[in-house]
């Protein structure tokens, strides 16, 4: 039987999203939960930042990096930081055509937009860019050029940012099981005693 649906609010320029979304994935593929991708343009929007916020203080840097790169190790993705964070908006823009076009056509894309940015360092605000991800998961283009320039998507995300707000969510990844609300790229373990206290209540 499958377990609570867990709502996981994130952005593809989040590496700590990038860590918890595959730790989802695999609670899902064990029946767990049912994990709902919810998209949070938090990062990366006005061009030009850094990874500074990344640990809080730019000393604290490099020790963040190198935690994630033992957690994606540990999961079996790849993981390569770059430059700077990109813009997120049209990427996210993009999966909410591709959960139109389907479950798997959404996981395909999903997984290809983090991976194009945290093993490929590819700079998804680039339409092009953009487009070789969705040709290479097999997304319909001339439907995504149409939904990206009739702009049909902007109330998904301005529609989740209102929704973020009012569970005062303010980082990604945030994750909401039931009652319950888990901050940050939480351990296995973690997640599972939540969604299992989330199922017996």
């Amino acid at each position: 039987m499958t377990g609570p649906i867990v709502y996981i609010y994130g952005d593809y320029a989040c590496p700590h999203t990038y860590v918890m979304d595959a730790r989802l994935q695999i609670l899902s593929s064990e029946g767990a939960c049912t994990t709902v991708w919810r998209p949070l343009p938090t990062h990366g929007q006005g061009g030009g930042e850094d990874w500074r916020s990344l640990g809080g203080e730019a000393s604290d840097l490099e020790e963040t990096v190198e935690d994630l790169a033992r957690s994606t190790a540990g999961l079996g993705l790849p993981f390569r930081l770059p430059a700077r964070p990109p813009e997120t908006r049209l990427a996210l823009l993009a999966s909410e055509f591709a959960r139109d076009c389907g479950s798997s056509d959404f996981q395909r894309f999903h997984r290809a937009v983090f991976r194009s940015v945290f093993s490929d360092a590819s700079d998804i605000g680039d339409p092009e860019v953009l487009e070789a991800i969705a040709d290479r998961a097999g997304i319909d283009l001339i439907g995504l050029r149409a939904a990206l320039e009739d702009g049909r998507y902007e109330r998904t995300l301005t529609e989740t940012e209102a929704e973020a707000a009012t569970y005062g969510i303010s980082a990604t990844p945030t994750v909401l099981i039931g009652p319950y609300k888990v901050v940050g790229a939480a351990p296995l373990d973690i997640l599972r005693n939540t969604i299992a206290r989330a199922a017996d209540g």
